[in-house]
């Protein structure tokens, strides 16, 4: 894993991540161990640099969600 410690390495993140998850045209995405998976499709998703992080959002059953992300890994 990444950690992602300044502007630049989370910008950088930012655009690959983005790269990556536009590249298929759906994912499917569990919010933890034993839960059911949330398939997300093209522009059902946002990745964002908001107060200095790198902000994953999207919309779910239980309403809008957003994670901050610290690390990533390839």
């Amino acid at each position: 894993m990444k950690r992602l410690t300044n502007l630049e390495e989370i910008e950088d993140a930012r655009c690959r991540l983005v790269e990556l998850l536009e590249a298929r045209g759906e994912w499917f995405l569990s919010e933890g161990h034993g839960r059911a998976s949330v398939a997300l499709r093209r522009g059902e998703w946002e990745l964002r640099v908001a107060a200095g992080a790198l902000q994953f959002s999207y919309w779910g059953e239980a309403g809008a969600r957003t994670w901050r992300v610290v690390a990533w890994g390839r």
